[in-house]
């Protein structure tokens, strides 16, 4: 089974939201359309304009599928554009549970981190990283990378954004002063200390992991092969992407992804795009929690600009975020630049990015199937 062709041209443009409320209104009337069933995972929170928060999915085969395609979007707040984009799109083309494979379900997860898709925020309300924060039960929420802590008055200055900051040219210095794997491992990591720190992974479970607990296990059920593709933006060159796993390159898991996803598929050892190790992810906890032996957690990451404008922009966004009122034009410009560093605006950036998401989920589908080769080579 194949799915139909994505939309072309403007029209792939067009599955791009303007804001969360949007995305999550034109999400749940195509998987109305679909007859999908949906559920919705309220938060304890509030959108800009004071509406209420929620975590939706839309679910179409059999309530017991023998195979599961989950596809997530925004666990990065911000980085949703691209993955609610795909999600609606695919809602649209299926139509009906008819267009799956015997066996198999696909359930759509919209917004997994809905403050951070309706305030402009890679984090939660919490200022939480909920991709640091997914630790195993019992897991101490301690501990920052080594450098963290040296490294705090550049990457969380205090006060509202000033013009001249020099950032770029300090970053840079930085690098070739640690070295570029140590630097990112240091920055990016996870770090549990500074709260109104960037990558902070918390000191208790947030609202994504209490989400999670609640309802993954009962999401993938007994399903014997599940696939589960978590789509990410802002890592990697412009408008390529790397399906990454977890898994150790040379374990038979990979090597049954490196059947499905091909020269895409990278170990965290081998990723172009993510060259850090991390703690608390999602890739790690769904494995280790719940897929075990049946499948595997996958970072579908797609590039946009380089590593060091991204980093800016969220520096700028959190040290304006902390320190400017809601009203203030330098909130508004650092949320604008990060809504473009992790959804650029650039058609061809879209386009791009938008077929090569839809060409790894058709993949997916396909190989995790009845007759595809994920199923064959881990049985």
């Amino acid at each position: 089974m194949k799915l139909d062709s994505p939309p072309a041209g403007l029209a792939a443009l067009d599955y791009f939201p303007a804001d969360y409320s949007a995305s999550r209104d034109r999400f749940l009337r195509a998987a109305q359309r679909a007859g999908a069933e949906c559920q919705r995972h309220e938060f304890d929170a509030e959108g800009p304009n004071g509406e209420r928060l929620s975590c939706d999915t839309a679910r179409l085969g059999p309530p017991q599928p023998a195979r599961l395609l989950i596809v997530s979007s925004g666990l990065h707040g911000v980085e949703a554009y691209l993955g609610a984009a795909l999600q609606t799109a695919l809602l649209d083309r299926l139509e009906n549970a008819r267009a799956l494979p015997a066996e198999t379900g696909l359930l759509l997860v919209h917004a997994l981190n809905p403050y951070g898709f309706a305030h402009s925020r890679r984090c939660d309300a919490e200022n939480i990283d909920p991709n640091r924060n997914l630790l195993a039960p019992g897991e101490p929420y301690l501990g920052t990378p080594p450098g963290y802590g040296e490294l705090d008055r550049l990457l969380n200055p205090t006060g509202p954004p000033r013009r001249f900051e020099f950032f770029f040219l300090k970053a840079a210095i930085t690098l070739l002063r640690m070295g570029r794997e140590r630097a990112m491992t240091a920055v990016a990591g996870g770090q549990h200390d500074f709260p109104h720190g960037l990558f902070f992974g918390g000191r208790a479970p947030s609202a994504v992991l209490r989400l999670l607990e609640g309802n993954y296990a009962r999401w993938v059920g007994n399903a014997a092969r599940v696939l589960h593709l978590d789509i990410h933006t802002g890592l990697g060159p412009w408008a390529t992407h790397e399906v990454i796993t977890n898994r150790p390159a040379e374990s038979p898991m990979a090597a049954a992804l490196r059947e499905v996803f091909g020269e895409k598929l990278r170990a965290v050892s081998e990723s172009q795009a993510v060259r850090y190790t991390t703690r608390g992810d999602l890739n790690s906890w769904c494995d280790s929690q719940v897929l075990e032996n049946r499948g595997a957690a996958l970072c579908v990451e797609f590039g946009t600009y380089s590593p060091l404008r991204v980093l800016a922009a969220l520096r700028r966004e959190n040290q304006a975020r902390h320190s400017c009122s809601a009203g203030d034009p330098a909130l508004a410009a650092a949320q604008r630049e990060l809504r473009e560093v992790f959804a650029p605006q650039a058609s061809r950036w879209r386009e791009r990015a938008f077929h090569g998401g839809w060409e790894t989920v058709a993949r997916a589908l396909e190989e995790i199937g009845p007759a595809g080769r994920f199923s064959r080579e881990i049985a």
